[in-house]
């Protein structure tokens, strides 16, 4: 029988949006030799703005599998696996990758102020 060991690990990460901009939410460095395994549960609530409608929520959850082979770039293997629950279409959540790192953005919408929270299962194998 396997020991366990700290290749899982839960991250929780926060943010706030107040546009239709992509914000991130979380940077996750990756390293030479890496895969990370990463699900992310995201929820979403507007706080407020003057746009959207009072108690307009989301909920998403992402799977994707990356890996850097040479310490340098992060790859995405396969695509990201995505289920989203929302109020509001215009609201997203998604991964992307610049360099070694891995960015998990979401995107509110215009005049409306979004609270966003995220618990991230990440699973690493060297």
């Amino acid at each position: 029988m396997s020991q366990p060991d700290n290749r899982a690990r839960r991250n929780n990460y926060a943010a706030q949006t107040t546009d239709a901009t992509v914000t991130p939410l979380a940077d996750i460095s990756i390293y030479i030799g890496q895969v990370l395994n990463i699900t992310a549960f995201i929820s979403a609530r507007r706080t407020g703005g003057a746009s959207g409608t009072a108690g307009d929520c989301a909920g998403y959850e992402l799977n994707a599998v990356f890996k850097c082979p040479d310490g340098i770039t992060a790859v995405q293997v396969g695509s990201t696996s995505t289920i989203a629950n929302e109020d509001d279409a215009a609201w997203d959540a998604a991964f992307s990758v610049s360099g070694s790192t891995i960015s998990l953005d979401v995107t509110g919408a215009s005049g409306v102020n979004i609270s966003w929270n995220c618990a991230a299962d990440i699973v690493q194998a060297n």
